[in-house]
């Protein structure tokens, strides 16, 4: 079952709703001084739990970039197994010219009727908390 693209832009113009929302806010200001602390003092790259959690800064910034696209959805009767943005460790990171970018997995549903794969992508750094654009959503 397909979604529509007229449905598919509303959730992509969500997710770029949220990440504009999110580069001036109180939040991003507070998780950047989060993610320096735990990269540059705790040490938190070296402990080996980067490949196990995802980067706490990181996890609370992609929800409340994607706040926007959960609540479209949930308009729409969709829902997400898992939730947004989806499992961790399931995810997959390519690294492209000086950028990381992770991919999240979502399986969406309505009721019980599935709705394919979906995927979200959002570029970043490891060097500090940065989303150089909103998250790039796929319906497959």
């Amino acid at each position: 079952m397909t979604i529509g693209s007229k449905l598919e832009g509303e959730l992509q113009e969500a997710l770029d709703r949220g990440w504009t929302e999110f580069q001036s806010s109180e939040e991003y200001r507070m998780l950047e001084k989060a993610f320096d602390w735990l990269v540059h003092t705790s040490g938190f790259y070296e402990s080996g739990f980067r490949g196990v959690i995802p980067h706490p800064a990181y996890d609370n910034a992609a929800r409340y970039v994607g706040k926007h696209f959960v609540t479209v959805a949930r308009t729409n009767g969709i829902c997400f197994d898992p939730g947004f943005p989806g499992q961790y460790s399931a995810s997959e990171e390519v690294t492209k010219g000086d950028m990381e970018y992770r991919t999240f997995n979502l399986e969406p549903f309505r009721v019980e009727d599935p709705l394919g794969l979906w995927k979200v992508t959002f570029a970043h750094s490891h060097e500090r908390l940065y989303f150089p654009q909103p998250p790039q959503l796929e319906v497959a």
